[in-house]
């Protein structure tokens, strides 16, 4: 008897902006997800994912891994919610209000914007049908839940939770970066979202800690524990050729700060000074997201234009993951850009910039095994003790104790997606010794 297939809603993190980071997030769940000897469909409520849906997945996108593992999974793309309030959100902005107010008001007429328009009437009719029929709902996210996306993505997923409530649907929420929030985000989470969620995860401690969830609920990022399309990298000898470097620059919620970039520039010449190496900028997302190159043109003009520095095309995370194969470290504003360097061998060194970026570097050493990775904060004017603390890490990098911290994680993703298959609530348990044994040797 054929088994039967099992459904999941998948929303994403963000809408409409082509972020590598977030697009992988969503690939690696869609195989973690997808890891069943029973049948797998998964309906994925993105706006982002809508756009480049038919490019990386019907085209075997999977199949680039060096495995060549391609989850048996059926996949089709739907707008969700999150859509429908990110028109009002955006209409609200006329209004002039401060955000909270504006979100507010998007808020209290969500529903009357939905019951108004005859297109988002057969947009709901719809997703309220899949919510019915699936299985289980799953939220994967980056830092939807932080400070700066918080508004954006809170209200619709509120509504779009208690339709799966409604119709008694799990919902699960992945390893993703909750701090920091503001007081009232923090209530509004607290008792009216988390009240709603079956099970979630966050990918540091210092989220766990502010969040108030339990230890065993801590994980690490889903595309680094994704070991089925990024294969564990064990050995890999590294020359002195180049240093990859990744700059945050403008983006929707975030103007480039002249002096970051001028403290950044500095970092980079001393370095060089000391190294001798040249800098090769590459790019996390499209400009529309975030200008990851404007700090290339800012670099022109640094040091009388001797800064040897160039840009290297990244169409996909394997050319990242083979570039960084070829570096000898890596410098990165970019979360997964960091990830990505340490996939492929090499040593990353992040930057840190306000209390985002220090909550999603916080408790980042964890991911290296304890290699006490130098972070880097360009509201620190101490550049030789910087710059000697990334050519000490880069000489002592070890990839072997990031690759036992990759499998381990691995074990524990695994864990985690049938949990999620079998639509069961997690029970906490170790690691068995046998399995740890064979991580660490």
């Amino acid at each position: 008897m054929k088994a039967q297939t099992k459904l999941f809603v998948v929303l994403g993190s963000y809408n409409g902006m082509p972020s590598l980071g977030d697009e992988c997030i969503l690939r690696s769940v869609i195989a973690g997800l997808g890891n069943s000897d029973e049948g797998v469909e998964c309906l994925i409520h993105s706006e982002e994912a809508c756009q480049w849906f038919d490019d990386h997945f019907s085209k075997t996108q999977f199949e680039r891994s060096e495995k060549g593992i391609a989850p048996k999974v059926k996949l089709s793309c739907q707008l969700g919610l999150l859509l429908i309030y990110a028109k009002l959100f955006n209409k609200a902005r006329y209004l002039r209000l401060p955000e909270p107010l504006r979100a507010f008001v998007a808020f209290v007429g969500l529903p009357f914007y939905v019951v108004l328009s005859r297109e988002n009437r057969f947009l709901l009719k719809r997703i309220t049908a899949e919510i019915e029929r699936c299985d289980a709902c799953y939220f994967y996210g980056g830092s939807a839940w932080s400070a700066q996306f918080f508004w954006t993505a809170a209200y619709p997923l509120f509504w779009h939770f208690m339709l799966c409530r409604f119709y008694h649907k799990d919902v699960f929420c992945g390893p993703q970066q909750y701090g920091r929030q503001t007081f009232f985000q923090k209530w509004f989470f607290s008792l009216f979202i988390r009240p709603l969620l079956s099970d979630a995860r966050c990918r540091n401690a210092r989220c766990v800690e502010e969040v108030g969830f339990d230890s065993h609920q801590l994980m690490f990022d889903e595309v680094f524990a994704c070991a089925r399309l990024y294969p564990v990298k064990w050995q890999h000898q590294r020359a002195k050729s180049f240093i990859l470097i990744n700059f945050r620059g403008t983006n929707f919620l975030r103007a480039t700060n002249a002096s970051e970039m001028r403290t950044f520039a500095v970092l980079l010449v001393m370095l060089q000074q000391k190294l001798g190496l040249p800098f090769r900028v590459f790019g996390m997302s499209g400009p529309a997201f975030c200008d990851d190159l404007q700090i290339w043109s800012y670099l022109q003009n640094v040091n009388g234009g001797r800064l040897d520095v160039e840009v290297v095309p990244v169409k996909d995370e394997y050319d990242l993951i083979h570039l960084a194969g070829q570096a000898y470290g890596t410098i990165s504003m970019s979360f997964h850009g960091c990830l990505f360097s340490m996939i492929g061998g090499c040593p990353a060194v992040p930057v840190t910039s306000g209390k985002y970026y220090d909550y999603k570097y916080a408790d980042f050493d964890r991911y290296t095994g304890g290699q006490h990775v130098p972070l880097i904060s360009l509201e620190n004017s101490n550049f030789d003790q910087a710059v000697d603390s990334i050519i000490e890490y880069f000489d002592r990098y070890r990839p072997a104790r990031t690759a036992a911290v990759r499998k381990r994680a691995a074990l524990q993703i695994e864990k985690w997606y049938l949990q999620i298959r079998n639509n069961s609530r997690y029970e906490a348990e170790a690691v068995e010794a046998d399995n740890l044994s064979e991580v660490m040797q």
